[in-house]
């Protein structure tokens, strides 16, 4: 089993001192990843605030996971609900 590490994280100009055993890199990439998807709502809609921007991140996240692992299961397709997100 891995040591747990603290590595600080950066999203959208706020720092999150995170306590894991995963690689350093993995977590700066997954945090790149919830920055780059927040900052895309942020610049796509002035009215999102920083949470709905962060609840919708989390949301698409949750749904590319979700259908990844159906697909696997079945080799179905993954959609995207970005069309939601744009509608808030």
């Amino acid at each position: 089993m891995a040591e747990v590490q603290k590595y600080r994280l950066s999203i959208c100009g706020s720092e999150y001192t995170i306590s894991t055993d995963e690689p350093a890199g993995y977590m700066q990439e997954l945090a790149a990843q919830v920055d780059t998807g927040m900052r895309n709502l942020l610049n796509s809609n002035e009215r999102i605030t920083l949470v709905q921007a962060a609840i919708l991140t989390a949301l698409m996240n949750a749904d590319t996971a979700h259908k990844a692992e159906a697909s696997a299961e079945i080799g179905g397709g993954a959609a995207d609900i970005v069309d939601i997100a744009l509608e808030v």
